[in-house]
């Protein structure tokens, strides 16, 4: 179809970003045509001398500027081109046909609802750039975030890294790549990827992702570098969450392997459950922690920032 309508043009002008512009002539069809495959054409009819035409064009600039890297503006002034009118069944301008693989996707012409003219660009857009596909697959990894699926995660994040059209989720791919590989244990993989990823300054979806990945990554690490006395008494702990002599326990065999940040929790969360337990014994053993520490270590500050609110 697009090929009959390129032969009834005696030339194109073409404008789309900034302000080059420049005419494509009728034997520049097989150059369109190429253009067609992997891009959107928004064929654009007006009449030079209409100002509604005029008016129209810069709301749908306005419109279409979003699409600009997957979509070709060709202007055509149809009194240039007066058999377009019965190639298209032009009844009105302005008119606007949306084109995409030599075929008509939609059009637009006077008087008719622009907004679904312009969800239909952005759907097709979508698929082109492979956004829909993209979010499927992101559900499709985060419902495998499990360990029983650790290898299925992992291969579904590779294979999907090798389609081109997904480039915009690579960092995200990577993420659920990284948490396969920490829920296998297997962290130099894990901080491998972490080094080719990073937050990203106006994308809050991917940086929640990222924030929650890499402190399940520091959690995992943790509880893979316990000691095996420490692991079996927390295990225990799930069991009997009530057993303060228990918990009190684990916080200093965690002090004597000099792991701070789970004694100070387990502390914690001894003064959260009864601050008066054993002569508030919880809370003395914090305070000599803290001496020990020193004021201005950052494990401090954060236990003591906590017990302030727990306590006043």
């Amino acid at each position: 179809m697009l090929k009959k309508l390129v032969k009834q043009f005696p030339r194109f002008s073409y404008k789309f970003g900034g302000n080059q512009q420049f005419v494509m002539e009728a034997n520049d069809l097989q150059e369109i045509e190429k253009l067609s495959e992997d891009r959107i054409i928004f064929l654009n009819c007006y009449a030079s001398w209409s100002s509604e035409c005029k008016q129209f064009n810069k709301i749908l600039m306005g419109h279409l500027k979003q699409y600009e890297s997957v979509g070709t503006i060709l202007n055509v002034d149809i009194d240039k081109n007066e058999t377009i009118k019965q190639q298209l069944q032009i009844q009105s301008i302005p008119f606007v046909a949306l084109v995409y693989k030599n075929s008509f996707i939609d059009i637009y012409q006077k008087n008719q609802n622009l907004e679904n003219f312009i969800i239909s660009i952005d759907r097709l857009s979508r698929e082109i750039k492979g956004e829909d596909l993209g979010e499927s697959i992101l559900m499709q990894l985060s419902q495998h975030s499990f360990k029983e699926n650790a290898k299925e995660l992992i291969q579904l994040s590779i294979q999907s890294q090798e389609n081109e059209r997904l480039k915009q989720y690579y960092d995200k791919f990577k993420l659920y790549q990284a948490k396969g590989h920490i829920l296998l244990g297997q962290f130099d993989m894990v901080e491998t990827l972490f080094k080719q990823i990073q937050k990203k300054q106006k994308d809050d979806d991917y940086n929640q992702l990222y924030q929650e990945i890499m402190e399940f990554y520091k959690m995992m690490k943790d509880w893979h570098e316990l000691p095996l006395m420490i692991k079996e008494q927390l295990q225990e702990l799930d069991k009997r969450p009530d057993d303060l002599n228990l918990r009190f326990q684990i916080s200093e065999n965690a002090l004597n392997d000099k792991r701070y940040d789970l004694a100070i929790d387990l502390l914690l969360d001894l003064v959260r459950i009864d601050r008066n337990w054993e002569g508030r014994k919880a809370q003395k053993r914090l305070q000599q922690i803290f001496s020990e520490l020193g004021s201005q270590n950052e494990k401090v500050i954060r236990g003591r920032h906590e017990l302030a609110q727990l306590l006043y």
